[in-house]
């Protein structure tokens, strides 16, 4: 019945079969085995394909239970292959499993499996199974959220030992967690590692790299690039949360961030927070010896909010001095002074520092002594006699 060619396939289909049931009753197959091998038995046939099917079904069962949450279940299906037995798992699987103990906070059970498959001679049941970059980086990702700094770093060493490089996320999660424990250069060393030597998706996350990313429109980006530009960002302001030991490291960073594209408009607040803690620029008084031509009265030291990677002139022209004359004398009263490249120094005369004694000032290379009174307008007086004598 129906047209001649379905006919022939039937036919040809119940030849097959019969075919295939003549050859197995005779004890022997060899379908689709190659030409010139010898026939295989049987029963090891089907010893092969019963030990596949077992794979395939203890692997998938494991992989669901473990995403399920029933971790010990995954483990009691996992315990079930067997590579010498020809029920290899799978490397899927594996990390399904440490991902489950990682998400339920056992992070033995975790560090247990990882072992056993790191460890082939003590567990050959599994010793055609090797942890993948994604393995590495899920331990990574769970030790480092869970604020286990040192367990993170140690298989980020054993990913890079295995010529493995985590995830950005891995490395997001590690510098992240670093912040959160108030390791700011910690996390400056991790952040400064994925920035030369990058992930294992990138090869490096140069400015040129980062900013031909942000230029493009929103739908076309291929990674997430406004989440590294939120990362670095914070880590800029763990670097000035403490002290303005960091505030160098910070700037640079800031740096980098402007040759990426980013502009000091587009996160103020971190810019202040970096210029808060900042060593701010020092404008040196104007002396009266320096203006022998056109005498006026001496202008007093200047500090002004220090001038951050990416800003110009303009924000900072209208901003007020930090400090008055009142710096300035006492920086004149604390003993030191230059001038055109020469030390000044100010002592006391006399032993005796509770009676008031006229201050002397000493002029280097100058052997005279010349009296100076605690006023700015004395000061630059007695600088000026200090010049006149030492012309002279």
């Amino acid at each position: 019945q129906g047209p001649s060619g379905a006919l022939s396939r039937a036919m040809v289909d119940d030849l097959s079969v019969e075919t295939t049931c003549i050859t197995m009753a005779k004890g022997t197959v060899h379908r689709n085995a190659e030409p010139g091998t010898k026939r295989r038995p049987v029963m090891a046939v089907k010893a092969e394909m019963a030990a596949e099917v077992r794979s395939r079904v203890c692997n998938e069962i494991a992989r669901y239970c473990a995403e399920d949450g029933q971790l010990e279940k995954a483990e009691r299906w996992m315990q079930r292959l067997n590579c010498a037995e020809g029920a290899h798992p799978q490397v899927s699987t594996f990390n399904e499993v440490v991902l489950a103990a990682a998400k339920a906070q056992n992070f033995a059970k975790a560090e247990e499996w990882f072992a056993r498959v790191t460890n082939p001679a003590i567990h050959p049941e599994f010793s055609d199974l090797r942890p993948n970059g994604k393995s590495f980086d899920i331990m990574i990702r769970s030790f480092a959220e869970a604020g286990d700094l040192a367990g993170s770093e140690k298989y980020l060493g054993l990913a890079e030992a295995r010529g493995f490089r985590p995830s950005f996320r891995g490395f997001e999660a590690l510098i992240v967690g670093c912040i959160k424990n108030g390791e700011a250069r910690r996390a400056h060393r991790h952040c400064e590692a994925l920035v030369t030597k990058g992930c294992s998706r990138f090869h490096e996350y140069g400015p040129a790299f980062v900013k031909a990313e942000r230029e493009r429109t929103r739908s076309l980006r291929t990674w997430e690039v406004d989440a590294f530009i939120a990362m670095i960002l914070q880590l800029v302001k763990a670097l000035c949360q403490n002290s303005s030991l960091n505030a160098f490291t910070a700037n640079r960073w800031l740096q980098y961030l402007v040759e990426c594209g980013l502009q000091p408009g587009d996160a103020p607040e971190v810019w202040e927070r970096v210029r808060d803690v900042h060593p701010p620029e020092i404008i040196p008084a104007g002396l009266f010896v320096e203006q022998i031509s056109h005498p006026s009265p001496c202008s007093p030291v200047v500090l002004r909010p220090a001038m951050l990677c990416g800003e110009s002139e303009e924000p900072r022209a209208g901003a007020a001095s930090l400090h008055d004359g009142s710096r300035a004398l006492a920086k004149w009263n604390s003993g030191y002074c230059f001038y055109k490249g020469r030390a000044l120094e100010v002592g006391t005369h006399g032993s005796t520092p509770r009676t008031p004694r006229p201050h002397l000032l000493r002029l280097t290379g100058a052997a005279q002594l010349l009296p100076i009174a605690h006023a700015e307008c004395g000061a630059a007086a007695c600088l000026q006699q200090a010049h006149e004598g030492s012309e002279k």
